[in-house]
């Protein structure tokens, strides 16, 4: 936890160094604004992320908390880890759990990864690829266009996931019983902006 001399510090640091206060609001104040989003944060990743924000300053206006946060080196780290694309790896694993189980005990949707939007993804995976039984039954040989479409269908799940939280492309609305298209007219006079 980032204490209150740290942030003192970090204050002092970015005044000393040309950024300006916002008209309207104080010192005390913007410390008091930082302790609740930097207080996840050791004294020294505070102290990293300042002096971060010190080097790139392109402007002398105060730096948004969000900027100082990003400049966390354990902030930065997710980010990265988070961009590293493991499709290759994966499909690694699925060919693994393949040979493991055999083709008649395929796994169920959530029963890929411990993480369920990354089991989600490596399940869209598989069915893109032709599903796990066509993945059984494919030689070395032919391996390289079922691994290509579980690539791009688990790259595309990872990503959506990833923007949009719960995202599933299954949880669509049924359609009518009586066969004619869905109308959505009206829907937004009942939703609250």
């Amino acid at each position: 936890m980032a204490s209150k001399r740290a942030l003192g510090e970090a204050l002092q640091a970015l005044l000393d160094n040309g950024h300006r206060i916002p008209d309207g609001t104080t010192a005390q104040r913007i410390g008091k604004h930082w302790e609740s989003y930097l207080e996840p944060f050791s004294d020294e990743e505070v102290q990293i992320a300042i002096h971060k924000m010190i080097l790139i300053r392109t402007v002398s206006s105060w730096p948004p908390i969000a900027a100082i946060v990003a400049n966390v080196p354990r902030v930065e780290a997710a980010k990265k880890i988070e961009a590293v694309d493991d499709a290759d790896e994966v499909f690694g694993e699925v060919l693994d759990l393949i040979r493991d189980r055999g083709s008649y005990r395929e796994p169920g949707p959530l029963e890929l990864d411990p993480d369920e939007q990354r089991s989600k993804a490596i399940y869209r995976g598989i069915q893109s690829a032709g599903g796990w039984r066509s993945l059984c039954l494919c030689s070395y040989e032919q391996i390289a266009a079922p691994r290509a479409a579980f690539r791009a269908a688990y790259r595309s799940h990872m990503a959506k996931s990833n923007a949009l939280g719960d995202w599933d492309n299954t949880k669509t609305l049924p359609a009518p019983s009586n066969g004619e298209p869905r109308s959505i007219a009206g829907i937004l006079e009942h939703m609250d902006f």
